[in-house]
């Protein structure tokens, strides 16, 4: 009969195939975790060409600017997957088309739509292609070869909120006071955009454009109480009121409808946390 005590000096000369459990838990999450995303390719003979076709296309005059914006539909779908360098390449192609010029001959009744299609159709990709594309729009938003060109500009305006650049919030709101209610009421309706800053920045917008308002509110009723209504003042409250009090809905996620009652809330909440009941 073999002894206990045989047996026991036997196991023990046998190897062990216990691991520390620290090792089997350090494999598990090391085996957990994701893995490190590739870099993107950069600097790409395919952007390189894509962006040299399509400024090939817009110095034609106009005669192949559907084939321009063919390419700005390529440019949205290849610009998400790029590199620094070619999503850069890519916007600065897209600037350009700013830089031709285009003119409605209305004697022949031409659509201004079509016209200008290769603008427009640049504002509308440039607004998915922050924060890369915040310099050019604010370059065109300013830009005094387009100035009479308000629908492009409001275009711009509301292209550059879609980007939801923060730095861009004291650019738009520089243009509360704009000579061109459209534009006005394109800036308030592009602050809307940054309804997912931090709180007091919110605050911030939120007073502003409330000023603007109220403002305007106080000219309009005291003219028309005075019995000489202000027309020009009349027509820049009905422009720019709508967009500014969907805005503040936005920012604050509260809803009233009338600015006296925006007023008031404002007085009883700017100090309290956003939303409130």
């Amino acid at each position: 009969m073999i002894s206990s005590l045989a047996i026991a000096l036997v196991l023990s000369a046998w190897p062990s195939t216990e691991f520390p459990l620290s090792s089997v838990q350090d494999g598990a999450l090391l085996a957990l975790q994701d893995p490190k995303p590739a870099p993107k390719a950069d600097k790409t003979e395919e952007i390189k060409k894509l962006c040299a076709d399509f400024d090939g296309l817009i110095t034609q005059r106009g005669k192949q600017d559907d084939e321009a914006c063919k390419l700005i539909e390529t440019m949205l779908i290849k610009f998400p997957d790029c590199g620094a360098k070619d999503r850069e390449a890519i916007v600065a192609a897209l600037a350009k088309s700013f830089d031709q010029k285009r003119v409605v001959n209305e004697e022949e009744g031409e659509d201004p739509a079509k016209v200008y299609k290769l603008y427009t159709t640049s504002v509308v990709a440039l607004s998915r292609m922050g924060p890369e594309s915040v310099k050019p729009l604010q370059k065109l938003i300013g830009d005094r070869a387009h100035k009479a060109n308000r629908d492009l500009l409001r275009r711009a305006v509301l292209a550059l909120g879609k980007t939801k650049d923060a730095g861009s919030v004291g650019f738009l709101l520089d243009l509360r006071n704009h000579k061109e209610n459209v534009l006005v009421a394109a800036a308030a309706e592009a602050l809307g955009e940054y309804s997912e800053l931090p709180v007091e920045k919110r605050k911030q917008i939120f007073e502003e454009l409330l000023k603007v308002l109220m403002a305007l509110k106080v000219e309009v009723d005291q003219a028309q109480a005075g019995g000489t209504p202000d027309n020009d003042k009349s027509e820049r409250y009905q422009t720019i009121s709508g967009p500014i009090l969907g805005t503040l809905q936005r920012l604050s996620g509260h809803e009233e409808r009338e600015p006296d009652k925006w007023q008031a809330w404002w007085n009883n909440n700017k100090k309290k946390k956003w939303p409130v009941d």
